[in-house]
């Protein structure tokens, strides 16, 4: 069972949103079901409601909302459960909103009239691999590599082997948590190659550090 917990100040939508993912049944007996635990009008409620004895899977989380907006509360909530994977689901497209989503941690960006069969992809893919890159990340990557431009992003040296198993997590979108288990190495040291990572390339965090790659063409956005 995948534990959903949605944050939205339209009731409605809320509600619509909620209503879709009850419909939702497994198409295989791999395939798990999904159940909405949480439903919160705000940032600051879903904050309040969410505890380590009752922790979502996934959380659904609307941009602009009253007390506390959807980008504040993620950094919360990723402060308090790191491994917590949240999908922003908003009708803003704006690509500051989108890249800055992904820069605090947001594991997909959804836009509320995404139809139903994606928004399920979208929550199993977030569940099971910790990412989903659809075409409004693509396009907002694209965007920000065309503004950025290839004079500001470079590289000081060549990624060594493992900086560059690194980079292939990051542009799935793992955390380092997430990196460590797949790599089977320390939290630390993913920290680490991180770190080098971003000085070797003159960057400041990590979405610049995949546009970075992008670029180079050592990785490719997944989708």
């Amino acid at each position: 069972m995948i534990k959903i917990a949605i944050a939205d100040d339209h009731k409605v939508v809320r509600e619509g949103i909620c209503s879709v993912i009850r419909h939702f049944k497994p198409e295989s007996s791999a395939e798990e079901s999904m159940e909405i635990i949480i439903e919160a009008n705000n940032g600051q409620e879903l904050v309040d409601k969410i505890t380590p004895s009752y922790l979502p899977d996934i959380v659904l989380m609307d941009l602009k909302m009253p007390i506390l907006n959807g980008l504040e509360a993620t950094k919360v909530l990723l402060k308090k459960f790191p491994l917590l994977k949240i999908i922003m689901l908003t009708m803003h497209d704006e690509n500051q909103f989108i890249l800055e989503s992904l820069e605090l941690g947001a594991k997909s960006y959804l836009l509320k009239d995404v139809e139903p069969n994606e928004l399920k992809a979208a929550i199993l893919a977030v569940h099971q691999k910790g990412f989903y890159f659809n075409e409004t990340i693509t396009l907002a990557m694209t965007a920000k590599i065309a503004q950025v431009g290839k004079p500001k992003i470079k590289f000081d040296e060549e990624l060594s082997e493992r900086e560059l198993e690194v980079a292939q997590w990051l542009g799935r979108g793992l955390t380092n948590k997430e990196i460590s288990d797949k790599m089977f190495i320390a939290e630390a040291t993913v920290k680490g190659h991180c770190e080098n990572i971003r000085q070797k390339m003159g960057v400041r965090n990590r979405v610049e550090i995949v546009i970075g790659l992008i670029q180079k063409g050592l990785i490719k956005l997944i989708q």
